[in-house]
């Protein structure tokens, strides 16, 4: 066996999560911010609690499940619904995430959603009141956030 070869049959290991980050998945570290804030206020303060910090971008059914198991089981201590980085600010009715401006592989609307009800709604937001799945909504709403940041190797 090669040494090349070698080097790929080894585990990565990602430096473990920071506090305040304390729910760990896969190569992310993600965090709760209970205070309810806008949708860019929230995503900037996100970047405030670590440089590459930034809204939580759900990228597969396993993390969805992960962070609805996590919130699910939190749910006394949050206020309803969470902000995620998902918008179509840019291009209306072309949902991305705004954290490296990549379109939606994965995604978990609710029946019917998005809807741009009223023309203006824009963000991505998810929580009990939609089981979980994703609802467009108006980003000047004040929400509590997930943020989240991808480890380094």
């Amino acid at each position: 066996m090669d040494v090349k070869t070698l080097l790929l049959l080894l585990p990565v290991v990602y430096s473990a999560c920071p506090s305040p980050w304390n729910m760990e998945f896969q190569s992310s570290c993600y965090m709760i911010v209970t205070e309810m804030k806008p949708w860019a206020e929230a995503d900037r303060n996100c970047g405030l609690h670590h440089p590459d910090g930034h809204l939580v971008k759900i990228e597969t059914a396993e993390e969805q499940t992960f962070l609805t198991n996590y919130v699910k089981a939190h749910q006394a201590h949050l206020a309803g619904e969470l902000w995620t980085d998902g918008t179509d600010v840019e291009v209306p009715r072309e949902f991305v995430w705004d954290y490296g401006y990549d379109h939606f592989v994965y995604a978990n609307w609710k029946h019917g959603e998005p809807n741009n009800q009223g023309g203006h709604e824009h963000c991505v937001e998810y929580g009990k009141s939609y089981n979980y799945q994703w609802n467009d909504i108006p980003c000047n709403n004040h929400y509590q956030s997930i943020c989240e940041f991808e480890k380094t190797v």
